[in-house]
């Protein structure tokens, strides 16, 4: 497993992070503990969590309570890079919840949850672009001053925004965004039912080329949309996959990527995560894991490291 740093954060992180969202609902503890302990195995270090998931009617975080729980049990907290999302918005109502009292609450409630004393990285799970990016930073600011977080992350945050929220900080003398969480994979991908998730696109791409901001992005598998299309063809797929990946400039890569993981003793699977991981700027790409085996390719991308080239024929193909 490979490390990089990431600006604010004391420890590297290992360059594949492991995503938690079902961990302690649809995915039950035992199998979730099975999975973090398979992860930590091959050097993995790095967790990605959100107040959200799994949010119980009580407002109780699930999978911050779960991760949270084999943190503890393995002694682990002194080893691992840990991050979670806060400030999304109201799933039932949609009302958009980036106020002073929205994340200062909802960061309070992780750290319960978690029963941690500190967060590595805080992420705000989605913007509010009618909210002057001023008084988030300000809110961000402050749970530094509090002691509560670390790095400052922005997940769905288009590159304008986050330019602005960064001059800003810059200029107020304060601290602003290290990193950022958008969609982003080797697949090209359209967004299905909420139109708050942010891609990276040509702008967002610029912005992290010139800036050098690390990158966290989940979906990085496209459901393991190339795994899936190399073992079984576009048949495979389900009605969902169609719908969001099988375009033919993603079927017309596979070749690429074939001969991509052929040349590297890897799977495809591994080259998709390989491809993100060797961009100009550090990326972290989030991997799901529902079951064991899946956990080959996050192995193998670990050490992986892709040529300029080889990146670019990817990308163009």
């Amino acid at each position: 497993m490979r490390y990089a740093s990431i600006p604010g954060v004391k420890r590297q992180a290992a360059v594949i992070c492991l995503g938690t969202a079902p961990m302690g609902t649809s995915q039950a503890h035992d199998d979730a503990f099975r999975i973090m302990d398979m992860y930590a195995e091959m050097g993995g270090n790095f967790l990605d969590t959100a107040r959200v998931y799994g949010q119980s009617e009580e407002g109780v975080s699930l999978s911050e309570r779960c991760v949270g729980e084999w943190i503890r049990s393995r002694g682990m907290r002194g080893s691992v890079v840990l991050g979670t999302k806060g400030a999304h918005y109201n799933v039932r109502t949609h009302e958009r919840r980036l106020s002073r009292a929205d994340i200062l609450a909802d960061c309070e409630a992780s750290l319960r949850d978690l029963d941690v004393d500190f967060i590595d990285i805080y992420w705000l799970h989605r913007d509010d672009d009618t909210r002057p990016v001023e008084e988030i930073m300000d809110t961000l600011n402050e749970l530094k001053r509090r002691g509560w977080v670390g790095a400052l992350g922005a997940s769905n945050w288009k590159a304008d925004r986050l330019a602005a929220a960064n001059e800003y900080a810059a200029r107020s003398g304060q601290a602003g965004f290290d990193a950022d969480q958008p969609q982003w994979s080797l697949a090209r991908q359209v967004v299905c039912g909420d139109p708050t998730l942010v891609q990276m696109d040509a702008e967002l791409m610029a912005f992290h080329e010139r800036t050098g901001m690390p990158v966290v992005p989940f979906s990085s598998q496209a459901k393991g949309f190339y795994s899936k299309l190399d073992k079984g063809g576009v048949e495979s797929l389900n009605p969902k996959g169609l719908e969001r990946f099988a375009f033919d400039e993603n079927i017309r890569k596979l070749p690429l990527v074939r001969a991509t993981a052929e040349a590297h003793g890897v799977s495809v699977g591994a080259v998709a995560l390989g491809y993100l991981t060797s961009h100009s700027f550090p990326a972290f790409p989030i991997v799901g894991i529902s079951r064991p085996e899946y956990m080959d390719d996050v192995r193998m991308a670990g050490d992986l490291v892709l040529s300029a080239e080889e990146v670019g024929a990817l990308a163009r193909a």
